[in-house]
């Protein structure tokens, strides 16, 4: 399922989209963002968008999505140091992946980057 022409979706698209929490379809199905996966073990895939739903032979939903460069997942997730934990990106212009569903635990949108506190200069007398 393509989700590029996110006004014409087709009778199997609506088939599939009551497999994803809405929220998934609101926002990280139709608009490029910053969007960040935990996965169960505490890992975070960070990804600009779900590209496509998938449901095997098992009935198991898989996602492709588009990742995040890795420099803009860093920027994100470890400014200030507040991700201690692993997170996967895209390390060159290869940015395709596939998650299973079944692996989210929580999954949001990141906010912009607080721009750091000028840092105080001492008056000169």
């Amino acid at each position: 399922m393509n989700f590029d022409d996110y006004e014409n979706y087709d009778d199997s698209l609506h088939d599939r989209i009551h497999l994803l929490p809405a929220w998934f379809c609101e926002r990280m199905l139709a608009h490029d963002g910053k969007y960040v996966f935990l996965l169960e073990g505490g890992i975070s895939v960070t990804l600009t968008r779900i590209q496509r739903i998938h449901q095997d032979n098992a009935s198991r939903v898989w996602l492709d999505v588009t990742l995040m460069p890795y420099a803009e997942a860093e920027a994100h997730l470890c400014a200030g140091g507040l991700q201690n934990r692993p997170f996967v990106a895209a390390t060159d212009k290869h940015r395709n992946a596939t998650v299973s569903a079944s692996s989210i635990m929580v999954a949001y949108e990141m906010g912009a980057v607080a721009a750091p506190e000028a840092a105080a200069t001492p008056s000169q007398p």
